[in-house]
């Protein structure tokens, strides 16, 4: 079997009032598929994910590869990232995402607004 370990590192020495320095892992054992790939989503479209077995424990990274250096809420390559028809996040160019994700639900991902950035995804189904 196949195995992933992300590992999430957050480190500042001014956000907070002590110092943050905080890592942590899981070991995450892949007994189902594994799937990688790159789409680019350009306005109007959208890209739906969906696990080959959705009845199984999942988790998805999400990376918008954009290099656009625009702010936030103002860049034409943000990608939404939505469960259904609600949105569940904007990424902004160079943001991801990796969460837990039942399947059960499609995923979508569409441009907001007139770029075309490239998203970056990996299902992993346990």
């Amino acid at each position: 079997m196949a195995t992933v370990t992300p590992t999430l590192t957050l480190v500042s020495t001014d956000a907070l009032v002590d110092k943050l320095n905080l890592s942590v892992n899981k070991s995450l054992t892949i007994t189902g598929d594994a799937i990688y790939g790159s789409a680019v989503m350009a306005q109007g479209s959208d890209f739906t994910l969906s696990p080959k077995s959705p009845t199984v424990n999942t988790y998805v990274y999400l990376r918008n590869m954009s290099t656009d250096t625009t702010a936030k809420g103002s860049s034409n390559d943000d990608i939404d990232v939505e469960f259904g028809s609600t949105s569940i996040a904007t990424l902004a160019p160079g943001e991801f995402l990796f969460m837990p994700w039942n399947g059960s639900t499609g995923l979508g991902m569409h441009s907001i607004r007139t770029g075309t950035p490239t998203l970056e995804y990996a299902i992993f189904e346990l």
